[in-house]
């Protein structure tokens, strides 16, 4: 009976923002999804980027009309901690794939290793593994992969800020990464291994940072499950106002309001420098958001709108 109104408790809250999630080995990001829902009691969640079974960390979560906020968080930087192991190559570029060679690794100098490392900073095109999610003429390549189908994955222009060697005993490498969206570690892992002369494969993997996401202040399924009630869990939710610092703000009246909730536009404020079709985030006096908007000249028209669920003044 306890565990049915707490429930029913939770179902009543109109959780509205993100979730830090740190996500443990083994789990799908869609496993992490569906274990949010059940959790918060709706089906309004996504997540904010992809992270393979085998890594763990940050794992951005957007929940109830947040969802509609996706593809305006600021999604770099992306900072990993990843551990790569030679000698190894597999069909996946993980150890969780097949292996397909094995080789001695010799006993390389970290300087070597440093200059290897340092030929993949800045932009470069990047093959995606062939069991990933990207799309190749309308599937998934792991499909087509699981398939047995033989395709060979076209290159992508990504872009890697920065790489630090933690540690080199042979076999291992331990890196920290800092890269741009679209980034695959282990296509890094498989092309050093390349460079090298004795392949490799990534052993492990672990996001520490994913745009304003940090794992410091992240919380596991665990922490999660182990609150209270929906208040407990509503104190986990970090509002899209902080999320979407990014962003230029506007502040908007009373009369600006009744306008964005009938998808009017609004007039921009004077000497607002912002460029034609940028982003806005438009936040009430209380500085609570009522939409994102986009500027059409000196006006700003309302794309993301959250003020017809809220009656004013419920903020």
């Amino acid at each position: 009976m306890m565990k049915k109104n707490r429930q029913e408790k939770r179902d009543k809250i109109p959780y509205f923002g993100f979730i830090n999630l740190k996500k443990s080995p083994g789990k799908t990001s869609h496993d992490c999804v569906n274990i949010i829902r059940c959790l918060f009691g709706t089906k309004k969640v996504g997540h904010l980027g992809t992270l393979d079974p085998l890594a763990s960390g940050v794992l951005p979560v957007a929940i109830g009309r947040a969802t509609r906020l996706i593809g305006y968080v600021r999604k770099e930087p992306k900072i990993y901690r990843a551990e790569f192991i030679l000698g190894i190559t597999t069909d996946t570029d993980d150890l969780e794939g097949e292996i397909l060679k094995k080789a001695d690794v010799p006993d390389f100098a970290e300087s070597l290793i440093l200059l290897t490392l340092e030929q993949f900073k800045g932009k470069i095109m990047q093959r995606p593994p062939l069991f990933s999610a990207v799309h190749h003429n309308g599937r998934r390549l792991y499909q087509l992969a699981r398939r047995g189908e033989s395709v060979e994955p076209e290159t992508r222009a990504v872009e890697l800020f920065r790489i630090e060697l933690l540690r080199w005993e042979k076999p291992k490498i331990e890196l920290e990464i800092e890269c741009g969206s679209g980034f695959y570690v282990r296509s890094l892992a498989r092309d050093v291994g390349e460079k090298l002369g004795c392949g490799a494969c990534l052993a492990s993997l672990e996001r520490t940072r994913s745009g304003p996401f940090s794992i410091e202040d992240s919380y596991s399924v665990e922490d999660l499950a182990g609150m209270e009630d929906g208040e407990e869990l509503e104190k986990a939710v970090i509002s899209p106002e902080d999320i979407l610092k990014n962003l230029p703000s506007v502040i908007v009246d009373k009369a600006g309001e009744d306008a964005l909730a009938y998808g009017i536009r609004i007039s921009a404020p004077e000497n607002f420098n912002v460029p034609e079709g940028e982003a806005v985030m438009l936040l009430n006096e209380s500085n609570k958001i009522l939409a994102v908007g986009k500027i059409n000249t000196d006006e700003i028209a309302p794309l993301r709108v959250f003020v017809e669920p809220y009656k004013r003044g419920d903020f």
